[in-house]
């Protein structure tokens, strides 16, 4: 009788429980991902002799299950040994059984433990994704071929040179319901799905730096990304293919917020955070933050929009909470479409302009911050027109013309008193060729050739120089060549017309 009762617990205890376990569990283990611009692959095993490093192979291990086996065992181990010792004070009977048949209890033992270990190593768990017009189900191979639902976390961890990414995705009824993105300690975004109607699904988001500051949330609906059900025949490809893909964009700003973090910078520029979700987002909010938890930016995106799928409905917003800026803007550039309105601290108004992608067309204002207006031009659809700008007291400062969107053609600087101060053209928004500066009192003050570089905040000067003084009397002139410096003759004159001193220069040097 005792040996019926010792086999049966030998099998209930190693058999049917582990199976249970195996069969059963819906913890699934983690999925690493390391190396792979250098075509290394690694898959949560720590036999690294099992993997196969190539595109061709994907090793698959399911550890959560196998260490929980692993426990389950060793748990068993010490049991029997706490019971042994026991009874091997009380029961002399049972030792003397298992004395006289130890060579057949280990044998059995030793079968025992092989063919459920083999067995437990062959178990390959597969994963059927039935995608159907309104039905997005994934499930999980059980005992006999059946399939079940899956229900638990799946979890993939991408690792470069610096970063590390982990993606957990929650499924419930074969359905994921949540998306966590992690990189490193310092940025988590965390996607909580409502619904999931045919390629698309809504979603609220939420992306926060150092676990406590908010630096975006949005809802939306979203194209539906090939890697949320990455776990089936094709896994490796699609996993490659779209989250290292998501991976690199998300790795492209880490330390990019590192650094806005410890500046207590607004968390602005965080292009490639927007480009993430522009590749995917149809319809919803965004909006971004200060580290102090006050709106920054809002993007609203409407599919009643003509330029939805380009631009969006944008709004940013000083820490006080004003408004900065309204009009429409591209998710991937920084351009803006259609009517735009740029405001002070103060709530007023600092430019207003329309815009066709990206290019302003049409009357543009700018204002000083009491109002007053500082620059307007009327350009048609090709960039061409005129511009003014004024002093703080409404008196014209510049007027030109423009061309392809930037100052080119003649132009002409004033005094505040109305007094003609510069005449040149300019060529690209850079001041180029012919031109002459006036004293206040009308006087020719300068004369010459500039060229388009700049240095020191001044057009370089080339060719001959002509310098007078304020009665209109000649004070200076000279040659300079293609570099902007001294080259050749110069002469100096006084006040009343007469010469004073002649210098011959090379390159800026007096020779």
């Amino acid at each position: 009788m005792l040996i019926y009762v010792l086999v049966l617990f030998i099998v209930f205890t190693f058999i049917l429980v582990p199976a249970y376990l195996v069969f059963s569990s819906e913890i699934y283990g983690d999925f690493y991902f390391k190396n792979i611009e250098g075509r290394k692959v690694l898959l949560n095993s720590k036999e690294k002799s099992n993997v196969k490093i190539n595109y061709d192979y994907v090793y698959k291990n399911y550890s959560n299950t196998f260490r929980m086996l692993k426990n389950y065992f060793i748990f068993l181990f010490i049991l029997f040994l706490v019971i042994l010792i026991y009874n091997s004070f009380s029961y002399y009977e049972i030792i003397n059984f298992i004395m006289e048949n130890q060579e057949n209890i280990i044998l059995i033992f030793i079968v025992l433990t092989i063919g459920i270990l083999f067995f437990i190593n062959k178990i390959k768990i597969a994963f059927y994704f039935n995608d159907t017009e309104d039905n997005k189900i994934l499930y999980r191979k059980i005992l006999f071929g059946n399939f079940r639902k899956v229900n638990g976390k799946i979890t993939y961890k991408y690792f470069n040179k610096k970063n590390k990414v982990i993606a957990n995705i929650k499924f419930r009824n074969g359905s994921p319901k949540s998306i966590e993105l992690k990189i490193d300690k310092i940025l988590a975004i965390q996607i909580t799905i409502q619904e999931i109607t045919n390629d698309n699904f809504e979603a609220n988001f939420i992306m926060i730096v150092d676990k406590k500051f908010t630096l975006m949330k949005g809802n939306g609906i979203f194209k539906f990304p090939a890697w949320l059900y990455g776990n089936y025949s094709d896994a490796y490809s699609y996993i490659k293919k779209n989250f290292s893909k998501i991976s690199y964009k998300l790795l492209e700003n880490t330390y990019f917020f590192i650094d806005i973090y410890y500046n207590s910078r607004p968390f602005s520029d965080s292009s490639s955070i927007e480009n993430l979700f522009k590749d995917f987002i149809i319809k919803g909010n965004l909006e971004k933050y200060y580290k102090s938890g006050k709106l920054y930016e809002k993007f609203i995106i409407d599919d009643k929009n003509e330029y939805a799928k380009i631009y969006v409905k944008y709004e940013s917003f000083y820490e006080n909470g004003k408004v900065q800026f309204k009009g429409n803007r591209n998710m991937k550039e920084f351009e803006f479409h259609g009517i735009c309105e740029h405001y002070y601290e103060n709530g007023n108004i600092k430019e207003k302009a329309n815009h066709s992608y990206g290019h302003p067309f049409g009357l543009y204002e700018s204002f000083y911050e009491n109002g007053k207006l500082e620059e307007k031009r009327n350009l048609n659809t090709n960039g061409k027109g005129n511009f003014e700008s004024f002093y703080e007291n409404g008196k014209l400062k510049e007027r030109g013309n423009y061309r392809y969107y930037k100052k080119n053609g003649s132009y002409e600087k004033f005094y505040q008193n109305g007094k003609l101060e510069e005449s040149g053209e300019y060529e690209d928004n850079y001041i180029r060729g012919n031109i002459e500066r006036f004293y206040e009192n009308g006087n020719i003050k300068e004369k010459g050739n500039v060229y388009q570089e700049y240095l020191d905040s001044e057009p370089k000067k080339i060719g001959n120089f002509e310098y007078f003084y304020e009665n209109g009397k000649l004070r200076e002139r000279g040659n300079y060549n293609y570099s902007g410096k001294k080259d050749g003759l110069f002469e100096y004159f006084s006040k009343n017309a007469k010469l004073i001193k002649k210098e011959n220069y090379k390159d800026d040097e007096l020779i």
